[in-house]
């Protein structure tokens, strides 16, 4: 595994354990205040919110091997993925509000969170390599 590819392994599973982190406080919070369907209906959010993590990894992984000898082909892929991520996460919460009867305000703020998670660690990445 190369240099970068070893950095973006641990640059996702660093993002997903904040991701986790963040929606399980909310399940917590959902439990407590409300019941288990609720905290159920958040951690449902919160992975679709780490699925979209996981194909941004996969698409900027399969993006960045192909940059040197193929630039456009590359960006291609981005948009792509970025399309894909977009389509996959209105199907996820379609499937989970119209199928699984998942309560949407816990469902959305689970999703919130896991996204929240998403950029405090991304920020937390970015002040570590600026060396603040």
């Amino acid at each position: 595994m190369s240099d970068l590819h070893q950095s973006l392994h641990y640059s996702t599973r660093r993002v997903v354990t904040f991701q986790v982190g963040a929606v399980l406080l909310a399940a917590i919070g959902f439990y407590f205040s409300q019941e288990l369907s609720a905290a159920i209906a958040a951690i449902c959010g919160g992975v679709i919110s780490v699925v979209s993590t996981l194909q941004l990894s996969y698409s900027v992984r399969k993006a960045s091997a192909m940059a040197a000898t193929d630039p456009t082909a590359s960006m291609r892929t981005l948009y792509v993925g970025a399309v894909q991520r977009f389509v996959a996460v209105l199907l996820m919460f379609g499937i989970a509000i119209a199928n699984l009867k998942l309560q949407p305000l816990a469902l959305f703020a689970g999703f919130a969170l896991g996204q929240a998670g998403y950029f405090f660690s991304a920020h937390q990445m970015n002040k570590k390599e600026k060396g603040s």
